[in-house]
């Protein structure tokens, strides 16, 4: 198996929603100062950069991270281009089931659900990355039922959130509700077309945690 990243890297100046802290890195340890290792202090939200959602999001009192099986938004994986759509509209059902009948199998229960927009190429450290933060694809609600309807375990996307800018996070809430974990922000998904695939996430283990930044990976048979 060879490993295809699908995260993006963590640094100051990375694009976020405003109403979230500004990634900050320091050094707090420095062997040339005398200390005795080396090391960064971090500061930052749990829905910076790849990051997945848990339904203490949305939703007060229901899972956090931290109660979430380990393999909680992994699973098989079928990545589908709708890229078509990246340009701040909604992606429909029709998109999914036309994205999917040109893949070369079919999503079965279980799977995790991968959209490719093409948005992840606006990703930049500010303020070039305010791009990434306007005009992105959102899923509408026929979308979600269909990916639901499914029995999809999680879903993934190249942007940073599946509603429409300034909505009230009507399919946060319809997928976290029905059980369907949510991943953020992913890189690199072009890498996936038309591959079978194995997604791996796994977040951090935070206590009361309602999300956590991952490392997302795919991982390709050797011969694809």
């Amino acid at each position: 198996m060879k490993f295809i990243d699908l995260s993006q890297t963590l640094s100051p100046g990375i694009p976020l929603a405003s109403i979230l802290p500004r990634m900050s890195s320091w050094t707090y340890l420095d062997q040339r100062l005398g200390d005795p290792v080396n090391c960064q202090a971090l500061l930052l939200s749990e829905h910076t950069g790849t990051h997945c959602d848990a339904p203490a999001h949305i939703f007060p009192g229901r899972a956090a991270v931290d109660a979430l099986p380990a393999d909680a938004y992994s699973g098989p994986g079928i990545c589908l281009d709708v890229s078509h759509r990246a340009e701040g509209q909604g992606i429909t059902a029709d998109d999914v089931a036309e994205a999917e009948a040109r893949c070369p199998r079919r999503i079965t229960k279980g799977d995790v659900v991968l959209l490719y927009a093409g948005h992840a190429r606006r990703w930049d450290t500010l303020p070039l990355g305010a791009a990434y933060l306007k005009g992105r694809p959102w899923v509408s609600v026929e979308a979600a039922t269909f990916l639901i309807d499914r029995g999809v375990k999680a879903v993934g996307i190249d942007f940073g959130g599946p509603d429409p800018l300034g909505s009230e996070l009507v399919i946060h809430k319809l997928l976290l509700d029905r059980g369907v974990w949510i991943v953020e922000s992913l890189a690199n998904l072009e890498k996936l077309l038309g591959k079978d695939f194995y997604f791996l996430c796994l977040p951090l283990k935070i206590a009361g945690g309602t999300g956590s930044p991952v490392r997302a990976v795919a991982l390709v048979r050797e011969s694809e």
